[in-house]
């Protein structure tokens, strides 16, 4: 016999979660379906501080931050926020937290398969079991279960990233309120992080934004290595000790939001819609956010007992108002940057932070990019290093014309 349900969620990442638990409070027969729920081994994300508050996870926060450090080969900008809006949190303890929050039918397994019967959608697991629903809000993730009734094409987009925890660290204190980047594209395409999480411990972590590069655990690692030699990391690891277990290394569908993120009896929310920021990699904001949206569209739905795309496309409408409309820019961005980008392209960058008020500055980072503010950062000095670095792949013989000469250090 086919067990029925009015949802199923399939994952138990942060969309999955949130998703979960905003619904607790309905009176609809739900079923959370994921390959594990055990959250034990330790993780950290930076994240947006009044997302935190307004999910009440104030609890998972480790640190807070009031400045952003952004380093490039000779440049370096510090960029002030007016209060603390950015954190640094226990990322297991958030879904460990949000899984409490949950009122449902657990079911630990793997989906395999998603199908449309007379009524919804049939889910099948790895045994075999099948499992009906009438609302199907897919948060899977990489598994991306529920193209075949959506009809997008899986995404080509991906950002590749690694981070480890160090130990026996040399932090200053005033160093704690800080989170830090370092961009250079002989090290990643997109940035090195360093995350504080006390006066002794910290995460470092790179990532790469492919198509545009595409790389391994291996490679990543290595990379890393060399990036804990760079200033300003150097003297706070030169005694630190990395935790080899804490390495998490990830391939996310992320950067590039799918084309339809419903469609009828389905919705798409986390990394499975492509939900996540372009360029900083935040994964956990976004993910949040579509959960959440939509199990409140969910509840209408059922109220309404319409479940068609038409009406789940408010899902869709809520996020696009949410972050999606900033991300034309923040993705050209991205294009440039990934496609384009120098050393000395990057040293322009960061100066070119120094333009931006404290709110332009936080809106660049957490992927609220304005054309005021890409057209403050990517000056013609940028766009004139892009079109002559054009011309000499075109045209080698005319390398001539590029005259500029880079220092490598910061210091």
């Amino acid at each position: 016999m086919i067990r029925s349900f009015d949802i199923i969620i399939v994952g138990s990442g942060p969309a999955g979660l949130a998703c979960t638990a905003e619904l607790a409070d309905s009176k609809l027969n739900i079923a959370l379906i994921s390959k594990h729920f055990d959250f034990e081994k330790f993780d950290v994300k930076g994240t947006s501080l009044e997302m935190i508050r307004e999910f009440d996870l104030e609890d998972c926060v480790l640190t807070k931050h009031a400045r952003f450090n952004v380093y490039s080969r000779t440049q370096h900008t510090i960029g002030y926020l007016r209060e603390e809006k950015a954190c640094v949190v226990d990322f297991y303890r958030v879904l460990k937290t949000l899984l409490k929050r949950t009122k449902c039918t657990r079911i630990q397994n793997e989906v395999i398969r998603v199908f449309r019967n007379q009524n919804g959608v049939t889910v099948e697991d790895v045994s075999g079991k099948q499992y009906h629903t009438r609302l199907l809000i897919d948060c899977s993730g990489t598994s991306f279960i529920s193209l075949p009734l959506t009809g997008v094409n899986r995404p080509k987009a991906f950002f590749q990233c690694l981070s480890i925890i160090f130990e026996n660290c040399t932090i200053p204190h005033e160093n704690l309120n800080g989170i830090s980047f370092y961009m250079d594209p002989e090290i990643c395409n997109s940035a090195v992080w360093f995350y504080p999480i006390s006066t002794s411990r910290c995460q470092l972590g790179l990532g790469d934004m492919a198509p545009y590069v595409t790389t391994d655990k291996g490679d990543l690692h290595k990379r890393l290595m060399i990036a804990t030699q760079l200033y300003p990391f150097k003297k706070m690891l030169q005694s630190a000790k990395a935790n080899l277990e804490s390495t998490v290394y990830c391939h996310n569908p992320v950067i590039q939001p799918l084309e339809r993120m419903q469609a009828d009896n389905v919705m798409v929310a986390g990394d499975a819609a492509g939900m996540a920021t372009p360029l900083m990699g935040d994964g956990v904001r976004p993910a949040l956010y579509g959960g959440s949206e939509a199990a409140k569209v969910a509840k209408v739905a059922f109220r309404n007992n319409d479940l068609s795309e038409n009406f789940l496309t408010q899902h869709e409408k809520m996020w696009w108002e949410r972050l999606g409309k900033y991300y034309i820019w923040t993705m050209l961005m991205r294009h440039f940057i990934c496609l384009d980008f120098s050393a000395s392209d990057w040293d322009e960058i960061v100066k070119n932070l120094k333009k931006l008020s404290p709110d332009e500055f936080y809106s660049a980072i957490s992927s609220k990019m304005t054309r005021e503010i890409f057209f403050k950062l990517m000056d013609f000095k940028i766009f004139e290093d892009i079109v002559i670095k054009t011309i000499e792949q075109k045209i080698p013989h005319l390398s001539y014309l590029n005259k500029r000469h880079f220092t490598s250090n910061i210091i």
